[in-house]
């Protein structure tokens, strides 16, 4: 199993190569494997060149946590690969209430739309006081989103108290 921690540069140059409709990061012409020994690639020309070039700026010793796309590469290909409807589900599940309070500053036109498609859930949240039995199962867990933040941050939106210090001990 090749390890890219403690390695030496062996090689000339990092480049590209082009198989079965899918590109390979290949140094001086021989494959990159993972650590977990698959080949080391992605679908997009782009894509793999960043990551060849991830390989073409190391030096004398290969320093892994220079590489952030080869190494998310290498993950998703050992670890997700294997699991990929398992990973797809639950990335969906949370993707459907994470994306309500964690979002973006810009660029503007994501924060519109951010802003556009879930604002309206948020402000339901905010001012409601009825039977969270008689709503749906998907205003449930908007609900409990916003109450679980809104109890976590609380300390940020109450007043400090201030000690008023008594004439007499001044």
């Amino acid at each position: 199993m090749p390890t890219w921690s403690k390695m030496k540069r062996f090689y000339e140059h990092a480049g590209v190569m082009e198989q079965d409709s899918s590109f390979l990061v290949v140094l001086d012409g021989r494959v990159v494997k993972t650590p977990a020994g698959s080949n080391l690639g992605s679908p997009t020309m782009a894509l793999t060149k960043a990551m060849s070039e991830e390989w073409e700026t190391q030096s004398v010793e290969i320093k892994p946590e220079t590489m952030s796309l080869c190494k998310l590469a290498a993950t998703a290909i050992d670890r997700l690969n294997k699991k990929r409807d398992e990973v797809i589900g639950i990335t969906l599940k949370i993707a459907e209430t994470d994306l309500l309070c964690y979002r973006v500053s810009e660029p503007e036109d994501l924060v519109a739309l951010q802003n556009r498609g879930w604002n309206p859930e948020l402000e339901w949240a905010m001012k409601f006081e009825g039977d969270e039995a008689a709503i749906s199962n998907r205003k449930q867990e908007v609900l409990a989103i916003y109450r679980k933040l809104n109890k976590a941050n609380q300390h940020k939106m109450k007043p400090i108290p201030v000690c008023v210090i008594p004439e007499s001990l001044k």
